[in-house]
């Protein structure tokens, strides 16, 4: 098997380009951007759900630019 085990894989999920994962990290930011409304200060620092959007959104920033 010179396709490795999955040969068929590359075909069906071609790479994402920098473009595609810059829109995921809009994405993203949307909704941390929606979870963190109307929240507190306090209340944000512990909304992890809003946090982990935030977080993934600059990761993929990242990735999208580098």
């Amino acid at each position: 098997m010179d396709g490795g085990p999955f040969p068929d894989q590359a075909a069906a999920h071609p790479l994402a380009t920098p473009q595609d994962v810059l829109e995921r990290a809009e994405q993203y930011a949307e909704a941390a951007d929606f979870l963190f409304k109307g929240k507190t200060d306090a209340e944000v620092a512990l909304h992890v759900p809003a946090r982990l959007c935030a977080l993934q959104a600059i990761e993929l920033y990242l990735h999208a630019f580098l």
